[in-house]
């Protein structure tokens, strides 16, 4: 997510910098912020994606070691494992639908973006 960041301000810097008259480099860089803006909300999900992967190995781990810790065999701590189990699906934040069109917007916006070079 920061190296997207990253990214997005290097490309505008540069398209500040070109004259107004450097047409092709102009839409060229311009189709580039386009699609690093618009691939943001895909670079959120991921993150959010393993941020939640992260939390859901912790917590197993944890109840793993409750369980050793306690002696407690799995059919008696089944309703914790229940409760920790959320049961979502794996969108995060956007729904599917949305982040495919993103994704088309994406590299529809990378093939404008070769033919220009």
């Amino acid at each position: 997510m920061i190296s997207a960041l990253s990214h997005l301000l290097d490309t505008h810097a540069s398209l500040a910098k070109l004259s107004y008259f450097s047409l092709r480099p102009r839409a060229r860089l311009s189709l580039r912020l386009a699609r690093i803006t618009l691939a943001l909300p895909l670079a959120l999900e991921q993150e959010l994606r393993y941020q939640r992967r992260v939390r859901a190995r912790s917590r197993a781990r944890r109840l793993r070691e409750h369980r050793e810790r306690f002696n407690v065999t799995a059919a008696e701590s089944e309703e914790e494992s229940e409760r920790d189990s959320d049961g979502r699906d794996e969108r995060v934040f956007f729904p599917r639908r949305v982040m495919i069109l993103i994704e088309g917007i994406v590299v529809s916006l990378e093939k404008m973006e070769s033919v220009l070079k």
